[in-house]
């Protein structure tokens, strides 16, 4: 055997068992690198997203102070697909490294920011952080209730005071709340 050959740790001695063969022999990968899918996804959610802010209505010029309503989030598009691109070029001439299996408590989180969103869509943005906040809290192992409490009340007084008091903005409502007025 040729010593470059036995310096690598990924080859398997010739005179090892099949075993240790099969668990030194990188699994057979995709052509494509990991990360290059990664970043073509991401791509494909900011031009979904970019078509979303196409429905938004124009403001006309004489009322409009500052930015439209579609040019900041095409801006944080702009620059989420340049680091995608980013990432996709990066990726060549790097081996695809092993990575671990997505722990089940992602997801489970991924579908709790979705019921986030259900719950500022009809009760409002107060609501939906104290949601968020107890709710996400309980769901990663916060067992102290007040702790949660305490942390969501703040969130939600942070929230109000910085956006509706100091900047003027009004929060979401929420469909329940419209109902009711």
């Amino acid at each position: 055997m040729r010593p470059e050959m036995a310096a690598d740790p990924m080859r398997p001695e010739a005179g090892a068992p099949q075993s240790e063969r099969a668990a030194a022999t990188p699994s057979a990968r995709s052509a494509i690198h990991a990360d290059v899918i990664i970043a073509g996804v991401i791509l494909a959610g900011c031009a979904l997203v970019w078509a979303v802010t196409a429905s938004f209505e124009d403001v006309p010029a004489a009322l409009l102070s500052g930015m439209g309503p579609a040019v900041f989030p095409r801006l944080v598009l702009g620059v989420i697909a340049l680091l995608a691109v980013w990432l996709a070029v990066s990726s060549r001439g790097r081996p695809d490294e092993v990575r671990e299996p997505v722990h089940g408590m992602v997801y489970v989180t991924g579908a709790a920011v979705l019921a986030f969103m259900g719950v500022l869509h009809f009760l409002g943005t107060y609501p939906a952080i104290a949601f968020a906040v107890i709710g996400i809290g309980r769901l990663w192992g916060e067992r102290r209730w007040w702790l949660l409490a305490l942390v969501a009340f703040g969130m939600i007084a942070a929230v109000h005071f910085s956006f509706a008091v100091a900047f003027g903005i009004p929060l979401p409502r929420g469909t329940a709340a419209m109902w009711l007025s």
